[in-house]
């Protein structure tokens, strides 16, 4: 099944499923909410849209910097390979 589980708490007593989850939240800042992933210092629900949010920015700005060095590093490895083939070229002249 592709489904994933997001849990909001206070921290106090569900430590374990706020760890446990894919998406732990808690709200209020509890010694306890160190368990979880995220906390936020307010006590609404609307946090984790805000949550969300930035981590799909964060997840895309990643992946666009990661396409970015693997086509850097094509372009590269082409050019020096080119560049090794043409010097050998002018060595056999």
């Amino acid at each position: 099944m592709n489904s994933y589980v997001a849990m909001c708490g206070d921290g106090m007593n569900d430590c374990g499923a706020l760890k446990s989850a894919d998406i732990g939240l808690a709200l209020g800042q509890s010694v306890s909410s160190l368990a979880a992933p995220f906390s936020t210092k307010t006590n609404n629900l609307e946090s984790i849209v805000c949550l969300l949010k930035e981590g799909r920015c964060a997840m895309t700005s990643t992946m666009q910097a990661f396409k970015f060095m693997i086509s850097y590093s094509c372009i590269q490895l082409t050019i020096v390979t080119l560049l090794y083939d043409s010097d050998a070229e002018v060595i056999k002249r």
